[in-house]
This record gives C-alpha cells, structure tokens and sequence, in this order.
C-alpha cells in the first residue's frame, strides 16, 4: 500500500459524517489549491532547470504534442533546442535532441556509466516488464543476466547462419507474393508486407516455428482462387492471435507509462481499457511461457545434439546445461553466470525479441526504400553498383 493511499485511508476515517455539500465543496477546492501549490512549488526549485514548454497540473506538457508524440517532440525541438524538458503528469522528463548525447546513454557496453536506461515506472511495474527481459528492465543485475545469455545466443554460427538462410527464403517467397499481386493488377502497400515480412523472420528465427504471416496476407488479398496458399486452419488461428496479441500489447505501452494509477483503475473508461491491456498481457504471458515448456519438453525427448534447433530458444533453454554446445565461445567463469535460465527469465527474454525485433525492422525497411524512391540520383547509383558487383543477372541469389 502507498503512502497516499494510507493517508488517505486514515483520513476517511475521520471525515466528519454530518459534513454537508458546502464543506465537501470546500474540502475538495482546498485538495485542488494544495495539489496546485505543491506542482508548482516542485517546478520552480527542480535541479538544473532546462527550457521547455509551461506545464499544467494533472496533465504536464502532454498539450503541446501536438499531432502525436513524435511530431509534437520534433516542433518542441525547434523551439527550444537539443535538449529541453517536458512534463509528463507530474514527473520531469528530459529530451536529447542530439544523436551524440543518445549513443552515450544507450551504449550496450557492460561498463557504461549509464546502465539505468529507464526509470523505474509505476505502470510498467504493474504491466510486468519494469523488472524483467532487456528492454525495459531496471534491475541492473537481472539485466546482465538476461543480456549475457542473448549475446551468447546470437553469438552462435548456427543461429547466425540460420538467420541469414532464413532472411533469404523469406525475402524471395514475399517477392513471389508481390509478383503474383502484381499479375492481378493490384494495388501493393509495401508496409503491412514488410511487417508481415519481419514478423516471419522474428518468430521463425526465435521459436523455430513458422508463423505464415506472409501467405496468409496473401490469401487475404488475393482474388484468385487457384493459386491461394494451403495453410492449415490450427496454424492460420494460432499464427493470427499470436501477432494480434503483440501488437495490442505494444499499443497498450502508452496507457500504462503515461498515465497514473488512479486514471487507469478509476475512471470508467480508461478502466476499461487497462483491464483489457492486462488480461491481454496474462494472455501473451502464458502462452509464451507455454511455448517454452513444449520446448524443453521437444529437447528432452531429442537424445541427439545435432539434431537439436539453432534457433534462439532452443539456444537459450540449453545454455549452462550438460545439452549445451559452445562454437567459438568459451563458457563464463563468473558464478553468476554461470546457472540455467528459468522459463520465466527465457519467456521475458522471448518477449523483448517479439516487441523489439518485428516493428523495428519493417519500419526501417520501408523507410529507406521509401527514400531511395524519392531520390533518383540514389536509386541509379545502387542499380549502378549492384551491377557492378552481382553483374546484369537479376535473378542471382544473393
């Protein structure tokens, strides 16, 4: 229990019970001028003020973002330079608008002094991953843990050759997809392809398994009948919901970061909201979490190393085991390193990898295409030396 709630548990208590409208009306004005006076008594002696847009009680600086987060940041920029300050409710929030400051923070070096890369966060911590995986944990020493394990995953030859055997054969089965819509004469979004594409290639890649996000878009939008890929209908279920899940968890990151405890679990429709974020999150959870059993079940019943999976989670479930194979690494020596991950600590890790890997990949895809399009002096010089290099045969695996 928080400190506010127990006050204001012990203050209820003492509400005198033949309190009438006026004395309500004037206890709730007096809350409003304290609430006021002590944001603003807060704002003006902060440590190292920086320039920014006025806060407002209860709601910060969100009202200047203006057209969305991304763009309101980018016109604050502007206005106050590289690094300014922002209110989010009634927390202080420092922006960097300077790639350098930004590569300083985010160094994946052990030994930088910036290890926190987020603070501890109310909603996070309710979400269930302020304390877990990679991506937003605070725990420093469970971070290391975690991160210790992915780098020696993705170190492998067998996972890297995997991964690169795979980007290829997923490439070419999408520009099949594309050639046959373009047969059809229709219309081609190069987005929701990219991310059909990245989320194949993330899943396939982590788990083993085949999501057929691609083929199964294809179907979706193809109007011939004949040449419709054969899926079958578990797969089709399983694949839909999986990805459904992810991307509905990654929209419901904002409530929980920008909001407050009392908005998400008080106010009828933010209240709503949050208990589906967080039944969603009980969901994803447990079927990661399931995916991981059914692996290690899968390993235990392969007596054979060799025929054992390269993909990340097999990788991660064997590591520290007497299953493990090391190629070119050589096993830690430190002590805390040197235990099995539990399925709870792999299913975080699974997570991070889902959330950080599919959108990244297709959002950058698109833009640097969408670039290389808009500028013709570009695209000729790639054309220029992808022939210099590969020569005039375009069908050539590369």
């Amino acid at each position: 229990m928080t400190l506010t709630s127990i006050i204001l548990t012990n203050f209820i208590n003492f509400i005198p019970i033949f309190w009438g409208i006026h004395d309500w009306l004037k206890f709730i004005l007096t809350c409003i001028i304290i609430y006021i006076a002590n944001f603003y008594f807060k704002y003006y002696t902060r440590i190292n003020p920086l320039p920014g847009p006025f806060p407002i009680p209860i709601i910060g600086t969100l009202y200047t973002l203006k057209g969305g987060i991304g763009n309101g940041i980018l016109l604050l920029q502007k206005q106050y330079g590289e690094i300014f300050e922002i209110w989010h409710l009634s927390n202080r929030r420092i922006i960097l608008g300077n790639a350098e400051y930004i590569d300083k923070l985010l160094t994946p070096s052990t030994k930088s002094k910036y290890l926190k890369r987020n603070i501890e966060n109310e909603g996070l911590i309710e979400l269930g991953i302020n304390f877990q995986g990679i991506l937003q944990n605070c725990d420093i020493n469970t971070w290391r843990f975690n991160k210790h394990f992915i780098n020696q995953a993705m170190l492998s030859p067998s996972f890297n050759n995997k991964s690169f055997d795979l980007t290829h054969k997923l490439w070419y089965e999408m520009e099949n997809y594309l050639n046959l819509l373009n047969n059809e004469n229709l219309l081609i979004d190069l987005s929701p392809w990219m991310h059909r594409y990245s989320t194949d290639m993330i899943v396939e890649v982590i788990t083993g398994k085949r999501s057929y996000s691609l083929p199964i878009y294809y179907n979706k939008i193809s109007k011939n009948e004949d040449i419709k890929e054969e899926i079958p209908s578990i797969a089709i279920k399983e694949s839909e919901e999986l990805i459904f899940r992810l991307h509905k968890f990654l929209r419901n990151l904002p409530l929980f970061v920008f909001s407050s405890y009392w908005l998400r679990h008080y106010v009828p429709i933010i209240k709503n909201k949050t208990k589906e974020a967080l039944n969603n999150r009980d969901w994803l959870f447990q079927r990661i979490l399931t995916i991981v059993k059914e692996r290690r079940k899968e390993i235990e019943e392969i007596h054979d190393n060799k025929l054992l999976n390269n993909d990340m989670l097999t990788l991660l479930i064997i590591a520290n085991t007497e299953r493990d194979i090391k190629e070119n690494y050589s096993k830690s020596n430190e002590e805390k390193f040197s235990r099995p991950m539990t399925d709870q600590e792999i299913m975080s890790v699974i997570l991070d990898s889902f959330i950080g890997g599919s959108d990244t990949t297709s959002h950058f895809m698109c833009f640097i295409v969408y670039r290389i399009a808009k500028n013709s002096k570009v695209l000729n010089r790639l054309r220029e030396e992808l022939d210099s290099i590969y020569g005039q045969n375009r069908t050539r695996q590369i």
